[in-house]
C-alpha cells in the first residue's frame, strides 16, 4: 500500500524541524525510486553497515520506522528492533532495491506537490528558497542528493531505506535472528492462514533472506477419500527426519495418481519452514515458531479470483468455511506467536 507523500512530509517536516529543501528532495527521491542508488558493490555495502551500527548509539527516543512515502520508509539504526541482525537488515536492505519502478515523471509530480505544504506553513523554508534550490539541482541534472551538512550535523541521521512489505516481517525476522543467535539449531518456523492471505509468499521471502528450507504442506494431502485435511503422520515422520538431519529431502504427494512421486530437497539449516493451511494444527507434532497470515475478506476473494478464477465458487462455498471453522476450533490466530496482516501491503 502506498503512502502519500505529502502526508509523508508533513511528519517529517515538524519531526526535523530544520529540513533543508536538500533533504526535502532526497526523501522525495528515496520514496520514488528506493535505495538502488546506493547498492553498487554488496561487500562494501555490508561491511559500512555494520561499522555504522557500531558507531550509532541506542536512542529509543528516535522512532524504529519513518514512513516516507510510496512503498519506501526508513529503519533507523539507533532504534532497530531489538533482536534483528545487521546482515538480516542488510539483507532486505538489499531485496529492497529491485522492488521499486519509479518513474521521473511521478518524481517531479512528488517535488511539486512541496509548494502546497510551503503555502500551508508546514515546511521549514520558504518557497523561494525551494525554487533556487530545485532550479539549482535540475540544472545540474538532478539524480540522488546527500543530506545536507545542516541537516547532518544536527540530526546525524543513521538509517536504512527498505520496501514497505518487509514492515509486518520485523518483529518476526528479529525472533528469528534472536534463535540464530543463541545457536539453537534446526529449529522450525510453522506458517499456517487464510488461504489467499500470502503464505507461499512469506515462506519465499523468508527462504530469499536466510536461505533456509521450505516444506509445503500441499505435498501432504491425504489419500482421497481420507477425512484428515493432511497426511499428519507422514508430515511429522518426513519434517523429524529433516530435522535430525536423516534426510535432505521429502516426498510430494500428487493428487492426480494418488500417490508420492518424487522428492523435494529441503534444508534444515539455518532453520526449516514449513508453510501451507493447517500447518498449525494440533496434530503437527513440531514446531518453534508459530505465524498466522490473514487478510481481510474482500482482498482475500479478489486475489483467489486473479489467480484460480474457475475455482473462485469453490473456494467461497467449501474450502474458506472449512478453514475458518478449523481456525475457530483451535484458537490457531490467537495461539500463535505471531499474526502478519497483508492486506495493506498488498
Amino acid at each position: 500500500m502506498k503512502h502519500p507523500i505529502k502526508e509523508a512530509l508533513k511528519t517529517h517536516f515538524l519531526r526535523y524541524r530544520k529540513m533543508t529543501p536538500q533533504d526535502t528532495v532526497k526523501l522525495i527521491y528515496q520514496s520514488e525510486f528506493g535505495p538502488g542508488h546506493l547498492i553498487t558493490d554488496e561487500k562494501y555495502v555490508r561491511a559500512r553497515l555494520i561499522a555504522e551500527l557500531e558507531d550509532t548509539a541506542r536512542d529509543e527516543s528516535i522512532p524504529s520506522v519513518e514512513l516516507i512515502g510510496g512503498e519506501a520508509c526508513r529503519i533507523n539504526l539507533a532504534s532497530l528492533p531489538t533482536g534483528l541482525s545487521a546482515d538480516t537488515l542488510f539483507r532486505i536492505f538489499v531485496m529492497s532495491a529491485s522492488m521499486f519502478s519509479g518513474s521521473e515523471r511521478s518524481f517531479e509530480s512528488k517535488l511539486y506537490e512541496v509548494y502546497s505544504l510551503i503555502e500551508e506553513k508546514y515546511a521549514p523554508f520558504s518557497r523561494y528558497e525551494y525554487s533556487e534550490y530545485i532550479k539549482k539541482y535540475m540544472t545540474e541534472g538532478g539524480g540522488a542528493v546527500r543530506h545536507s551538512l545542516y541537516y547532518n550535523a544536527l540530526y546525524r541521521p543513521a538509517y536504512r531505506v527498505i520496501h514497505v512489505s518487509f514492515l509486518p516481517l520485523l518483529p518476526l525476522l528479529a525472533e528469528i535472528d534472536r534463535l540464530i543467535a543463541a545457536g539453537d539449531a534446526s529449529f522450525t518456523v510453522k506458517i499456517d492462514g487464510r488461504c489467499g492471505s500470502g503464505k507461499t509468499t512469506l515462506a519465499s521471502m523468508l527462504q530469499s533472506i536466510y536461505g533456509c528450507g521450505v516444506v509445503h504442506a500441499d505435498d501432504f494431502y491425504p489419500v482421497r477419500g481420507t477425512r484428515s485435511p493432511l497426511d499428519f503422520e507422514r508430515l511429522n515422520l518426513e519434517v523429524r527426519d529433516l530435522i535430525s538431519g536423516k534426510a535432505d529431502s521429502y516426498g510430494a504427494f500428487d493428487c492426480s495418481v494418488q500417490a508420492v512421486t518424487h522428492r523435494v530437497a529441503a534444508s534444515r539449516e539455518p532453520f526449516l519452514i514449513v508453510e501451507g493451511s493447517y500447518s498449525l494444527h494440533p496434530n503437527v507434532r513440531f514446531g518453534d515458531i508459530s505465524v498466522f497470515v490473514t487478510v481481510d475478506g474482500e482482498e482475500q476473494l479478489r486475489r483467489i479470483e486473479k489467480r484460480s478464477p474457475d475455482k473462485l465458487d469453490a473456494f467461497r462455498t467449501r474450502w474458506i468455511p472449512a478453514e475458518e471453522a478449523y481456525f475457530a476450533e483451535h484458537g490457531t490466530a490467537e495461539n500463535c506467536d505471531f499474526v502478519i496482516d497483508t492486506n495493506k501491503f498488498s
